[in-house]
């Protein structure tokens, strides 16, 4: 255990979920971030600012607590007050790992101060348990393209490093969709033929990764399992097919539904400017008269996944 601290400040990337057909596996940080100072005080507090509204202050306050409550019973120390500052970079509910981001900022923050009782696997088993899977949590902890997943009830997890020549661009709606109610609409069953076309373009796209060899990855990001649901059941998605086609055009290796959405995410080596373009003037031509509007995000993947920024001893 190292000494403990008695304010620490975190940083915490957003990370991009599934990548298409890696339902719950994948995971890919993202240049796009939040700031999160933990310190000891007298009173426990929580203040919120940055991309923030103050409705999600009382959910973003009880994930808190709940991460708290986990973390002192895991490493058997005492509970102590503590202060919260959190300055939020990370647009919430857009499929851009926002409870991730809260929930991995505090662990490591409390792991931190308490002198790191627990090892990284631990963290990431607490964090995935909450969040419910493992995708997000493995990236955001660890940067880079992660593959993760419970096998006999451990967390098993690799990580790649993502070279800066490939470009993410994140368009963001300004429609929210709430993860957990996006989980319920999934088919019970799919086909045999459509279980293989995914497994085939998941194994596809890591071996891609794996070994750099980043042009492997043109047309490998289409789902069949949870992407054209979503679409169908959220007015937010309605531009989902349209808009990752059109990114194809414009010269995107491929495109698809950040996590549960509604951003969507395309991925590209060249003509980055172009392929925000085409998504930004093909989802205003589809959403018009909805009232949806986006912004476009031009990111790239962050290596150094949930980083440790400042301490006062």
């Amino acid at each position: 255990m190292t000494p403990a601290s008695s304010a620490v400040t975190v940083r915490i990337p957003a990370s991009s979920a599934n990548l298409g057909p890696g339902f719950d596996v994948l995971g890919v940080a993202l240049t796009l971030y939040s700031d999160l100072t933990v310190r000891r005080t007298e009173h426990p507090e929580c203040h919120f600012r940055g991309n923030w509204h103050s409705r999600w202050d009382e959910i973003a306050m009880g994930m808190i607590r709940t991460v708290e409550n986990l973390f002192y019973r895991e490493s058997l120390l005492k509970p102590v007050p503590l202060a919260y500052d959190l300055d939020n970079g990370v647009p919430v509910a857009r499929g851009l790992g926002s409870s991730t981001v809260i929930r991995a900022g505090v662990l490591k923050a409390l792991n931190t101060l308490g002198g790191e009782p627990l090892d990284t696997t631990r963290l990431l088993e607490l964090i995935a348990h909450l969040e419910g899977s493992p995708d997000n949590a493995s990236a955001t902890m660890l940067g880079g393209l992660t593959v993760s997943g419970f096998v006999n009830g451990r967390l098993r997890y690799v990580r790649f490093p993502v070279s800066s020549v490939l470009r993410f661009v994140a368009l963001v709606p300004t429609g929210e969709v709430a993860t957990d109610e996006a989980r319920s609409i999934f088919p019970k069953d799919i086909s045999r033929d459509d279980a293989i076309g995914n497994a085939g373009r998941l194994a596809l796209i890591v071996t891609a990764f794996a070994k750099e060899r980043y042009e492997l990855l043109q047309d490998l990001f289409d789902d069949v399992f949870h992407q054209p649901h979503r679409e169908k059941h959220y007015p937010e998605l309605r531009a989902l097919t349209a808009v990752t086609r059109a990114a194809r055009e414009a010269g995107a290796l491929g495109a698809y539904l950040s996590g549960s959405g509604s951003t969507m995410m395309a991925v590209t080596l060249q003509h980055a400017r172009e392929v925000g373009q085409a998504m930004e003037e093909t989802f205003n031509r589809e959403n018009r008269g909805t009232g949806y509007s986006c912004r476009i995000l031009h990111l790239q993947c962050d290596n150094n996944g949930t980083i440790l920024t400042g301490t006062d001893s």
